[in-house]
């Protein structure tokens, strides 16, 4: 058996008994004996090990010494392959955006040469850390410079800052965003005044669905009258009727309308909705239900 071989299975038998420091360890041995590590499997088990099933919702409350930077600076030094979606994921479950602007900062250095490259789905994670903390201009300005860098943003990436926006209570600035991106957007605005008119940003982004029902999340947490939600919701019924996505994504639409009718009282509303759901071909999920089986819950409508 091979040196490399020897030093290989080792690695791997502390990736599987999820002994970190244990993987460092061999991975530094590796580096001082210049054995290089060429098993992409073996990359894939400290990436699994590195990275939990979800990113944590909060930063740890100090840094750990098992950080996702310092195994990406030793899988480096021994030559491991190590791509896009590898540098992506470390960088979706960094410890903090310092950690993330770290990590792909080594995405420019050869090696490899040419080394990966970042896409769309990197960059939104590096600015789900940046909102999450709090930087919002920062979070904005790399998305307002990728299509310049030729990564033409996703409406995942704007739905990012949209929905962190929401989570710190502050819509009426996530409005004032989603116009700055989408000026013209709806055409007959459910606002009783006309938004404000920021520089316009083109980033070729289409407005589907996900946009969509983000914006009618944007109009719920200002508290806008049900007759303007429901007007805009028909609007998007109109659009989106009928096309890829609808039966499913039209049931998270159908509950936050549900949502509107339960804050406004409307409780009959909120169970014709089951109907309408119906017969526009909409999945009405465990949400919508949820949403109005709490709603029914409360006092007040006895009368059904």
């Amino acid at each position: 058996m091979s040196i490399k071989v020897w030093f290989n299975l080792r690695l791997r038998l502390c990736l599987s008994c999820r002994d970190k420091e244990g993987a460092f360890k061999e991975l530094e041995q590796m580096q001082n004996q210049g054995i290089e590590l060429n098993d992409s499997r073996t990359v894939s088990l400290a990436l699994r090990l590195f990275t939990p099933s979800r990113p944590p919702s909060l930063p740890p409350s100090r840094p750990s010494s098992c950080s996702l930077l310092r195994l990406f600076l030793l899988l480096r030094a021994v030559s491991a392959p190590l791509d896009t979606v590898a540098y992506t994921t470390a960088i979706a479950h960094a410890t903090d955006s310092t950690e993330a602007y770290a990590l792909l900062a080594l995405m420019d250095q050869p090696p490899p040469s040419p080394p990966p490259s970042p896409n769309d789905v990197t960059y939104t994670a590096l600015i789900h850390h940046l909102v999450r903390e709090g930087d919002f201009q920062a979070g904005k300005d790399i998305l307002f410079s990728m299509k310049a860098k030729g990564i033409p943003p996703s409406s995942v990436t704007i739905c990012a800052i949209l929905n962190a926006y929401l989570k710190q209570n502050r819509a009426q600035e996530a409005l004032t965003f989603f116009h700055t991106v989408f000026p013209s957007f709806p055409p007959s605005s459910p606002l009783s005044s006309p938004p404000p008119s920021p520089p316009v940003h083109d980033l070729g982004v289409e407005l589907d669905l996900k946009l969509q029902t983000t914006y009618l999340s944007l109009l719920l947490a200002l508290r806008r009258p049900l007759s303007e939600i429901q007007a805009y919701v028909q609007a998007v019924e109109s659009r989106e009727g009928g096309r890829e996505g609808w039966r499913e994504g039209g049931g998270k639409i159908y509950a936050l309308w549900a949502k509107a009718c339960m804050a406004a009282r409307e409780w009959k509303a909120a169970v014709r909705l089951i109907k309408r759901g119906h017969t526009q071909g909409v999945d009405l999920d465990n949400r919508f239900y949820t949403v109005l089986l709490d709603g029914l819950a409360q006092p007040g409508p006895a009368c059904l």
